[in-house]
């Protein structure tokens, strides 16, 4: 919400790197709290539950911002309007997970007293509880001495390394001209990840809100992929890092077409077909998911999952700086 009231560069500057700052925490979060309700065979499903809301958030963000840069006589700006909507939606959510969200299943509010003794005993099966809650210097050096630490590691950045694919109209934007540019989609696009099918897509002669719709298929297949990724081990037993590899063939193939097809021409027959491709090099959620839902199985001791999921994430971010 912050961001809707920046009137320079470096106040924007200040407010994304604050929401980022904020953001990190959330998926490893996720990991460990998913490992605390749940069976190891139960991870699959509900890891791709709050993944696959990404490729939702996708497509409903693009039609709510659609709606909001459309909108009418508004008294600000359509771009700072749409980040005060996000914003609140955002801290609503964070406020109610903090107020009803139970530490484990011994506190759970919503389970009578048998219930929560039964919740507790199924996840003692696998051991996936019972942990100590304070930092644990040993499983700490045991994270960082496994080489399955380091490949989960590797594997977040190199899955993410699709992202350059991910450019800005024009080459690199400084500051200034970066801000000066407040029309809404534009704002919208080039503050976040300014996506190159969009580029393309504008190049047909779309408007910008129009290419803002075109781009929601992107959101709809990872969706699709992620559940492919949970659902794929459920009814193929024993194929979690098969069906990994295959998902992760999605934004390689994806990346090989933007390698090897002239972009230079987007008017000719081969625009849609590059269109098509960049939709699939970012469809990096689907293999994550996967991953993340090993090591909310695999990776055991509070401390352990911690250092193993933040330094996952590290490296995803990683990935998508490089360019």
């Amino acid at each position: 919400m912050a961001i809707a009231a920046t009137h320079d560069f470096r106040g924007l500057a200040a407010a994304r790197f604050m929401l980022g700052f904020a953001e990190a925490a959330v998926s490893p979060a996720f990991i460990i709290i998913t490992s605390l309700w749940y069976r190891r065979r139960e991870h699959p499903i509900r890891v791709a539950a709050w993944i696959s809301m990404n490729g939702i958030s996708q497509i409903v963000g693009a039609l709510l911002m659609y709606a909001v840069g459309g909108a009418h006589h508004l008294t600000m700006a359509s771009w700072r309007a749409s980040f005060l909507i996000f914003g609140g939606l955002t801290v609503a959510c964070g406020v109610a997970l903090v107020l009803l969200m139970p530490k484990d299943t011994t506190t759970a509010w919503f389970l009578n007293a048998r219930e929560r003794e039964l919740a507790t005993r199924r996840l003692a099966i696998d051991r996936a509880t019972r942990d100590r809650a304070e930092f644990n210097k040993a499983q700490m050096w045991e994270a960082l001495r496994s080489p399955l630490t380091w490949l989960y590691f590797w594997f977040a950045l190199c899955i993410t390394l699709t992202s350059p694919i991910l450019k800005v109209r024009g080459g690199p934007l400084d500051g200034a001209n970066l801000y000066n540019k407040v029309h809404f989609t534009r704002c919208a696009s080039q503050l976040t990840r300014a996506q190159f099918s969009s580029i393309v897509i504008n190049g047909f002669g779309y408007s910008n809100f129009r290419t803002m719709l075109l781009g929601t298929p992107s959101g709809a297949i990872s969706f699709v992929a992620v559940w492919i990724s949970a659902l794929g081990p459920r009814l193929f037993p024993n194929t979690r890092i098969y069906t990994i590899i295959f998902l992760s063939l999605i934004p390689l193939a994806g990346s090989l077409v933007l390698v090897f097809v002239p972009v230079e021409n987007a008017h000719d027959g081969n625009a849609w077909g590059i269109v098509v491709a960049t939709w699939l090099a970012g469809c990096s959620s689907p293999p994550l998911s996967g991953v993340a839902a090993l090591m909310a199985s695999n990776v055991k001791g509070n401390t352990k999952k911690s250092i193993v999921s933040a330094g996952f994430f590290i490296s995803y971010c990683v990935g998508c700086i490089g360019r």
